[in-house]
């Protein structure tokens, strides 16, 4: 006979079954525990809290500023100029710095027939198929359609003042035989000109930089293609004002360089293929004052070679 008093009708009877069918408590622990969830969160270690963590070691080629001032990791990972303006760049394993910038970098360019102005890259993108080099004396010029052309180019002694974006460069006009060999490239008249001085073709400082961070963080695998003297393996662009050593040597930041076109121009099939002065251009902003890279001036003279360590140093004044 069930002499248990009958249930609280007032009383969900629910309750009643779960005291019944309750377990009893566990009087020796779990062999294998597993932990209580917080309600405010995942449980935490107090202890582990409290321990400040370890520095960790930086990765190869991250851009780190220790207390000493020093790049870990950073270093050279391409050389690249021409001789001609709007060639493809070279790959090289050396550059010597002079005070005006690369030595070679951009001696000769082309002019437009009748317009007193610098042949454009961006209006003529088959110039990134042409090769050129220069040993002291001879140009050498390759086209994919006319072959190699090796010769001197001599002055004529004609010096004209030309437009380039807006500046005027004084060149010299040259006599040579790659000036028919360009204009059957390009298919339009052109002529063979020379710098007069260091920099008259040059849009901004002697000399350039961009940073592997920054060609990953725009997905690009082709560096050449930003026509950069050097490609730094480094997460970010050193500020302006900031002086580096270079292998033997120095170099000063001035800043962002600004970008045209010609960065969407594949330089292996002069083909316009991606739509980075776009992306990199952000919202509000004009195409033509769009920055990537920085350019700097040469302030000590030396060599550099690739695999060279990159290095803020001190200012030598």
């Amino acid at each position: 006979m069930d002499r248990r008093p009958p249930p609280d009708p007032l009383v969900p009877r629910w309750t009643h079954r779960h005291r019944q069918r309750r377990p009893a408590l566990r009087t020796t622990p779990h062999p294998c525990p597993r932990p209580r969830p917080d309600r405010h969160g995942p449980r935490r270690d107090l202890a582990r809290l409290a321990t400040p963590p370890r520095p960790r070691p930086p990765r190869s080629g991250v851009l780190a500023r220790p207390e000493h001032g020093s790049l870990t990791g950073v270093h050279l990972t391409r050389i690249g100029l021409t001789p001609l303006k709007g060639a493809r760049h070279t790959d090289l394993d050396r550059v010597h710095l002079d005070p005006t910038g690369p030595r070679g970098d951009r001696l000769y360019c082309l002019l437009e027939t009748g317009r007193d102005r610098v042949l454009r890259t961006v209006d003529n993108p088959t110039m990134v198929l042409v090769t050129a080099a220069w040993d002291g004396a001879d140009l050498t010029v390759t086209t994919p359609g006319e072959g190699t052309v090796t010769a001197a180019p001599l002055p004529t002694g004609e010096v004209r003042t030309c437009s380039y974006w807006d500046r005027a460069a004084r060149l010299e006009v040259m006599t040579s035989p790659h000036a028919d060999q360009l204009s059957a490239h390009l298919g339009r008249h052109v002529r063979l000109a020379r710098i007069r001085t260091a920099g008259e073709v040059v849009y901004g400082g002697s000399v350039t930089l961009v940073t592997t961070g920054a060609l990953r963080r725009l997905c690009e695998a082709q560096d050449s293609r930003f026509r950069a003297t050097f490609t730094v393996a480094a997460e970010q662009d050193p500020e302006p004002g900031t002086f580096l050593q270079v292998g033997g040597a120095t170099v000063r930041v001035r800043g962002p360089v600004p970008r045209c076109r010609v960065v969407d121009i594949n330089p292996d099939t002069a083909a316009l293929d991606t739509r980075h002065l776009h992306t990199i251009a952000g919202q509000g902003r004009a195409e033509r004052d769009v920055p990537f890279g920085i350019d700097a001036d040469v302030v000590t003279p030396g060599e550099a070679r690739l695999g060279d360590a990159v290095t803020p140093v001190p200012s030598p004044g």
